[in-house]
């Protein structure tokens, strides 16, 4: 079995705000719109407080294609939808979890990837459908960014 590190854990269901951006480097953009809105609401600046999830959407169809990316943040049930920030349910689940530090290299994304794949296909787990996710921890470029991989998984 791979040596990569991975912790098993069960998501809650989250209400969530959406940040989504379709195009030219997406995940920067959904993230701007995300940074924007949360400048001008107070309560969530402290973004170290709240659950920040993102991922592919729709994921690339072959190198070099264009694709989005949606940031989820998990909000409060009096939140309501704003601009291009809409309100979804983000259901939760089972995931497998392993830890990205990519320290300027953004193929170690892809690694962690394939990493906990390999990890769940020697596991007693299997893996299932609901949504895979990143859940960004701190870092706002390359160089800095955390995330923690959550594949899918059930027993």
């Amino acid at each position: 079995m791979t040596n990569l590190p991975v912790n098993i854990v069960e998501l809650p269901h989250m209400r969530c705000a959406s940040f989504y951006h379709f195009g030219e480097e997406p995940e920067m953009n959904a993230w701007r719109k995300l940074e924007n809105w949360v400048k001008e609401n107070p309560r969530y600046q402290d973004l170290s407080s709240r659950t920040i999830m993102g991922f592919n959407n729709p994921n690339p169809c072959c190198e070099g294609a264009t694709y989005g990316y949606e940031f989820l943040l998990e909000i409060d049930k009096e939140v309501i939808p704003e601009g291009d920030m809409r309100i979804v349910d983000f259901y939760g689940g089972l995931y497998a979890v392993a830890r990205c530090e990519p320290k300027g290299d953004p193929s170690m994304i892809m690694k962690t990837w394939m990493g906990l794949m390999e990890w769940v296909d020697q596991s007693d787990y299997s893996h299932a459908t609901h949504q895979w996710m990143e859940k960004h921890l701190g870092g706002s470029d390359m160089d800095t960014l955390v995330l923690d991989i959550h594949l899918p998984i059930m027993k």
